[in-house]
Formats: C-alpha cells, structure tokens, sequence
C-alpha cells in the first residue's frame, strides 16, 4: 500500500516537472537556495517567466546570489 501510494506521488511529480510552464510564482523566495528547493526547481520545472516574493529577503549564507541568478534581482 506505501509502495503504490509513493509510486503514484511519483508519478505526479513527473506530470508537472515534463509540463512547460508559463510563469512560476514562488512565495518565501529566500528559501530557494536550500539544496532540494533549488535543485528540484532550477533543473525540474521548466518555465519562460519567475517571480519571487518575500517580506524577507535576508540570508545568513551568501546564497543570495543564487536567488538573483535564478529569480531575478529585487524590486
């Protein structure tokens, strides 16, 4: 039963990740630098424009960078 229920999750997961998107909208932008976030969305989700929100746009790391350069700078 656990086996079906993460082989449908997969299953999903790849419907969205082979669909091409028109416009990404992320919500607590300052999260995307974390290692499985920005993997799944740099390499996954394929998408013509990316807009980023967030009240916070702080970062302990230099991962902020990261952020720019898949996001776009701040407005």
């Amino acid at each position: 039963m656990l086996i079906a229920s993460a082989r449908r999750e997969s299953n999903e997961l790849r419907k969205i990740y082979e669909r091409q998107y028109g416009l990404l909208l992320c919500d607590e932008v300052q999260h995307i630098p974390a290692d499985i976030t920005y993997k799944s969305i740099k390499e996954n989700i394929k998408t013509k424009c990316k807009i980023g929100l967030t009240a916070t746009l702080v970062r302990e790391d230099d991962k902020i960078v990261d952020i720019i350069k898949y996001i776009g700078v701040k407005l």
